[in-house]
């Protein structure tokens, strides 16, 4: 039997509405990978079928995502899945994939976190993060979120943008833009305190054909948010852990093949660095991520 048929055969079972779960290895050929896919557009498939195909195309995916430079509205046509309540679960099981050898980022965050507030309360002059971390500290029964979500916020302080950007003003003139700590914060998080002002907020940035790359939705404040959403393209996924949300918008940025924004580029490195352990050609040089990293460890 062709491998074609051995797939199909699969997919015969129970009306072409469920995936074997024994189908345990990889799609490696384009046209085997085909068949499973179009599976996910035309079969009436559950959330834990869809995940079974998912984990045979991820390679296939991720050699069309990395070679043909889809656009975002390309990447909804294609694979509207990612788009889905659910679609960070896929978008997980791509990430995995592409970086087998990842160390674990909330393992490692747990057993940093107390040696990296310490540098970040020793180091951070900033007087808005320097408030903000201070009641937090003097806080009684501070939550998690509470403590992780400003531990991210003050992160721009501890990390202070060194890129720059050249634009061109109405004048004609080429000018140079340094970024501010507050220029980084905003890249990484948009915050309001209802979703109507998110909306806005992001409304604001299309009109003004200002790029809204992968980022956090606070609703609420730092210390307090109420929701935490990760913005990817008009998608929006809903998390309860600013932790679990950040290492989402992480991955957004690898699976897709997306630059860091250049305002917050030392705080994601950082995170890409020491979270993961991942290392690439294309980092760039920043010594005091690597001053850091080396004081953690």
């Amino acid at each position: 039997m062709s491998p074609q048929a051995k797939i199909q055969k699969n997919y015969e079972k129970d009306n072409h509405s469920h995936v074997s779960e024994d189908l345990d290895v990889a799609i490696t050929t384009e046209e085997d990978a085909e068949i499973l896919l179009t599976n996910l557009k035309h079969d009436e498939l559950t959330w834990p079928e869809i995940e079974v195909v998912w984990r045979k195309t991820t390679g296939y995916r991720l050699k069309k995502l990395k070679t043909a430079n889809f656009s975002p509205l390309e990447i909804q046509k294609i694979w509207p899945q990612y788009m889905q309540p659910l679609g960070h679960k896929l978008i997980d099981i791509d990430f995995k994939r592409l970086y087998e050898k990842a160390t674990n980022m909330l393992s490692t965050y747990e057993n940093a976190l107390e040696k990296l507030l310490q540098i970040i309360y020793d180091r951070i002059k900033d007087p808005s993060c320097r408030k903000i971390l201070e009641e937090m500290v003097t806080t009684v029964d501070v939550s998690e979120n509470h403590k992780n979500s400003v531990v991210l916020y003050v992160l721009h302080a501890l990390f202070v943008p060194t890129s720059k950007m050249t634009y061109t003003d109405s004048n004609v003139k080429k000018c140079l833009q340094k970024f501010s700590i507050k220029d980084s914060q905003n890249s990484f998080f948009i915050v309001s305190n209802t979703v109507v002002e998110i909306e806005e907020k992001l409304k604001i940035r299309r009109n003004n054909k200002n790029p809204i790359q992968p980022c956090l939705l606070i609703v609420g404040t730092i210390p307090n948010p109420s929701q935490i959403l990760v913005y990817f393209d008009e998608t929006k996924y809903k998390f309860f852990s600013i932790v679990k949300a950040m290492d989402m918008c992480f991955k957004i940025y690898h699976v897709f093949n997306i630059e860091y924004p250049l305002q917050s580029l030392n705080v994601w490195l950082f995170i890409q660095r020491f979270f993961y352990n991942i290392k690439l050609q294309s980092d760039k040089p920043c010594p005091l991520v690597n001053q850091i990293i080396s004081e953690l460890k």
